[in-house]
């Protein structure tokens, strides 16, 4: 794998200069932050803290961000083809590698990287890593290889190891783990549609729920029982507040079309990530848009 580096320093004046001021607005109750250009992932490294993972293909990087102000906390070059971002428990960023090695094969890793910049353990993956989940039980899982043969891949977060290997569709394109019931459900977004969620303590049988509306991007809302999507139609976005295992909706608000990942906040606040190619942004929405059932628009 060729790893390409931006040097900290031109990182951060590329950063400063896409996020601007670094200054928050608001708009009918939600507040939107700038955030670095071609954006593609983000999460919290603590409660007041986003990390941003944005930059050009080859050319990438972690952007920290003030969940309130929108200032800037810090902004580091990182592995060019990191494509995928998620943050354990200790608060280390976990990045997701999808390159290729000198005869074109398909190569992954994860790195694992301080928030002061420092790069730490790699492990290899057997394939390109497209999906991170978020940390459950100590263990995190990653979507690994190519368009057509895909599986997640289960790894320990302490020891720093893969402990587990399960076969997915081919078409899967996002993942995520949730908690409900003392149970864990590996959801997988279908690139045609759709979304499967699995009971990860079947896997045997392979019992899994199937919602057929085209939603992506699920964020796992546990205090709820709940699952967070966006759902398009037409010429619009929503995010949908989606109840579990049953799927109704109990909730929806007007997002931007552009909006790609959500990520639930410690006090139920929703951030939804918007990526406008040279101009990104993370909007985060109170908790109270989701308390009826009623669609709001988005805030003029």
């Amino acid at each position: 794998m060729n790893e390409r580096f931006w040097p900290a320093a031109m990182w951060s004046m590329v950063a400063a200069a896409v996020v601007l001021s670094g200054c928050s607005t608001k708009k009918g109750g939600q507040r939107t932050l700038p955030a670095p250009s071609f954006a593609s992932a983000f999460g919290l490294v603590d409660p007041n803290t986003f990390v941003v993972l944005g930059g050009e293909p080859r050319s990438r990087g972690l952007t920290l961000i003030d969940a309130q102000s929108g200032a800037i906390k810090g902004s580091f070059g990182v592995t060019g083809e990191a494509d995928a971002l998620t943050i354990a428990d200790d608060g280390s960023l976990i990045l997701g590698i999808a390159g290729e090695n000198e005869s074109g094969a398909s190569v992954g890793a994860l790195e694992f990287w301080s928030k002061n910049g420092k790069k730490g353990v790699v492990i290899g993956m057997p394939a390109a890593v497209a999906d991170l989940s978020e940390q459950i039980d100590n263990k995190i899982y990653a979507l690994v290889g190519s368009r057509t043969s895909r599986a997640v891949v289960t790894v320990d977060v302490g020891q720093k190891k893969i402990v587990g290997t399960l076969a997915v569709q081919g078409d899967v394109q996002q993942i995520a783990v949730c908690r409900f019931d003392l149970r864990n459900y590996l959801l997988q977004v279908k690139s045609a549609g759709g979304m499967v969620a699995r009971d990860l303590s079947d896997t045997a049988t392979g019992a899994e729920i199937t919602i057929k509306d085209p939603v992506k991007a699920p964020a796992c809302a546990t205090a709820l029982h709940s699952i967070f999507v966006i759902s398009s139609a037409f010429a619009s976005k929503t995010v949908d507040l989606m109840s579990f295992p049953s799927t109704l909706t109990s909730g929806s608000h007007g997002i931007p079309l552009n909006a790609i990942r959500l990520h639930v906040m410690p006090d139920q606040e929703l951030a939804v990530l918007n990526n406008a190619g040279a101009v990104s942004s993370i909007d985060v929405l109170p908790a109270a848009f989701f308390r009826s059932a009623t669609t709001a628009p988005i805030p003029k």
